[in-house]
């Protein structure tokens, strides 16, 4: 068959060769190798947040709930995981973390208390300690 010079793209190959695709394989497989461990760290970073952030609302709750219940309540390190007279704990604490109070915070049945410090640990994070002001107990989170 004959070949038609007018034609600019008459016998021109179309694709990509096996070494260009090679190429780009192992670039993506390159940036994968990077950012996979980097959205490992974010997910964990979020998944600690969130709890944290959980945490720091039912302590900020805990007067409230209290005042609700009309009950007295002194929060110890013996029982931050004690049953209110709604059947819930105190505070529920995610696997693996734990509260230390330096001195009993005391609620009173109409809801407030004096404030207190309360020690958060969570796993493979520094331990923070976090103020509670009165007259409610409201978490000072700095």
């Amino acid at each position: 068959m004959p070949v038609s010079h007018n034609n600019p793209l008459a016998g021109a190959q179309y694709g990509f060769t096996l070494l260009e695709l090679l190429v780009v394989l192992a670039m993506l497989g390159l940036l994968g190798s990077i950012a996979v461990p980097a959205l490992g760290k974010l997910l964990d970073s979020l998944h600690y947040r969130s709890d944290r952030s959980n945490v720091l609302a039912q302590i900020s709750a805990l007067s409230y709930r209290n005042y609700l219940l009309a009950q007295d309540y002194t929060l110890t390190n013996d029982n931050v995981s004690q049953e209110l007279k709604d059947g819930h704990p105190a505070i529920e604490l995610p696997s693996g973390w734990s509260i230390q109070v330096a001195t009993p915070i005391h609620y009173q049945f109409n809801g407030y208390c004096i404030g207190g410090v309360v020690l958060l640990n969570a796993p493979e994070h520094p331990q923070e300690t976090i103020r509670l002001q009165g007259p409610v107990c409201e978490v000072n989170d700095e």
